[in-house]
This record gives C-alpha cells, sequence and structure tokens, in this order.
C-alpha cells in the first residue's frame, strides 16, 4: 500500500516546493521595485509572478485535494503519513 501512495505524497511534494519558489520569487519581485523606483527606472511588472501565487491553494487544501482523487486504497497510507507529520 505505502508504494501506491508513493507517487501521490511525491507529487505533494513537488508541488509544494514549486509554490514556495513562485510565492518567494514574487515577495523578491515586489522587493526589487524599490531600489528601481529609487533610479528612476521603470517599475518591474510584478503581476507577471504575483497572478500566479495566488492562484496556488493553501498546503491543507491541496492536501485534502489530493486525497480526495487518490482513492479509498491509499487513505490508510495518507492517515500515517499525516500522523508522522504531527509527531
Amino acid at each position: 500500500m505505502p508504494v501506491r501512495a508513493a507517487p501521490y505524497v511525491g507529487v505533494f511534494a513537488l508541488v509544494t516546493g514549486t509554490a514556495f519558489d513562485i510565492r518567494s520569487d514574487c515577495k523578491l519581485s515586489r522587493k526589487l521595485n524599490g531600489p528601481v523606483l529609487a533610479h528612476q527606472d521603470a517599475p518591474l511588472e510584478t503581476h507577471a509572478v504575483c497572478r500566479h501565487a495566488e492562484l496556488i491553494p493553501a498546503a491543507g487544501k491541496a492536501w485534502d485535494m489530493m486525497k480526495k482523487q487518490s482513492g479509498t486504497m491509499a487513505a490508510p497510507v495518507y492517515q500515517a503519513v499525516e500522523r508522522c507529520y504531527r509527531n
């Protein structure tokens, strides 16, 4: 049963890592606008990155969506993963 759940856990880890990267890129682009504007240059286009950050669901919501999509066979494995995470 853990072998069946492994791909879902891996995908969840990849999605979480990508979401973190996109959100940090959005914050960085907003911070960089300060020095850019101080030198009287045109501001950076932050909307291109930040609009994607707003579309990313919260980690808990993504985890729930993943559990619902995986079916009932892997539910005990996900519960075990959640117990390990809490401890």
